[in-house]
């Protein structure tokens, strides 16, 4: 079985770990390639996690702003079918190597909180943004 980690990227040169703001999706729930599925804050901005495949998504950590994740670390795997979520985190059942390791916030964007509650307020989902680099407004 084909399975993916959602790693927590480097986003900004001052922090090495990242506030869990959000979780958007169920634990097991099934995502698209793209879909959000968290939100992380970090010193300058708010950063959205998006799924790197299609398939059913577990979750490693689940407490919404206490949760302080460490960059690089494992947040999620998503999987192609439906699994047994406790074999999924253990040591003896590693990510295939093959599977994308890498997730971006948002099509390599970063979003002000500014520029957030904005999309929000209009129901435009970041993913539709097409630009790179940090949104301000």
């Amino acid at each position: 079985m084909k399975k993916s980690s959602v790693i927590i990227p480097k986003e900004t040169v001052s922090d090495d770990k990242y506030l869990l703001v959000a979780i958007c999706v169920d634990d097991g729930s099934f995502v698209r390639k793209g879909e959000a599925v968290a939100y992380l804050e970090t010193s300058k901005a708010t950063l959205e996690l998006v799924s790197p495949c299609e398939g059913y998504i577990y979750f490693k950590y689940f407490n919404e702003g206490e949760d302080e994740i460490p960059v690089g670390e494992e947040f999620a795997i998503v999987c192609e079918r439906e699994c047994d979520k406790e074999s999924l985190f253990s040591d003896d059942n590693p990510p295939d190597s093959t599977a994308s390791r890498a997730v971006t916030s948002c099509l390599d964007s970063t979003f002000s909180d500014a520029a957030i509650e904005f999309l929000r307020s209009k129901g435009i989902p970041l993913s539709d943004i097409p630009l790179k680099g940090l949104i301000k407004k």
